[in-house]
């Protein structure tokens, strides 16, 4: 399957949950990185009901990790999300809104290129490897993060889409 980016403001988060849902009904697991802190439990339940299907048996397959800081989004994607896809090839990572703590004023800009490098350099390991991964992003203005030779949105869409065609990537802010 490999990499998708999916970058728009619109339906992204109702595209991340179709595909979610999708893989869970197939009897997948889904490993969930949260860096914007939204992630809804009750979408799932309620595709399971239109579905008519027991809510639990997709929930008890779907792990979702929600940071709070741009260090724990790192510490996920770097320490955690790799090796669980690793463990489980045939399960979907979604790497979701990962640049909205990377973008908040609060985070020195440096601070923030860091880890968008590290999450892009994670992300084409994963992609080498042949991992379902999907990367949603929420971001509006991207220029609001660090230049590309230090880090920012440049860095994440090419670590996701280095050598792909992205005919299919909807870029629209």
């Amino acid at each position: 399957m490999g990499t998708d980016l999916i970058s728009s403001r619109q339906e992204v988060k109702s595209s991340a949950m179709e595909i979610t849902v999708s893989f869970l009904v197939a009897g997948e697991k889904v490993f969930w990185v949260d860096g914007g802190n939204s992630f809804n439990p009750y979408m799932i339940t309620a595709a399971a009901k239109r579905l008519a299907i027991n809510p639990h048996s997709l929930l008890r397959r779907l792990f979702v990790a929600r940071a709070f800081t741009v260090h724990q989004l790192v510490s996920m994607i770097t320490k955690h999300l790799g090796p669980a896809l690793d463990k489980n090839p045939d399960a979907l990572g979604v790497i979701y809104d990962p640049l909205a703590l990377c973008s908040n004023p609060d985070v020195p800009k440096t601070e923030a290129g860091r880890a968008v490098k590290q999450i892009a350099v994670e992300i084409r390991r994963i992609r080498k490897k042949g991992h379902r991964l999907i990367v949603a992003d929420l971001i509006a203005n991207p220029i609001l993060l660090p230049p590309l030779e230090k880090g920012g949105w440049g860095d994440l869409k090419r670590g996701c889409l280095d050598g792909q065609d992205t005919s299919h990537t909807n870029n629209t802010p």
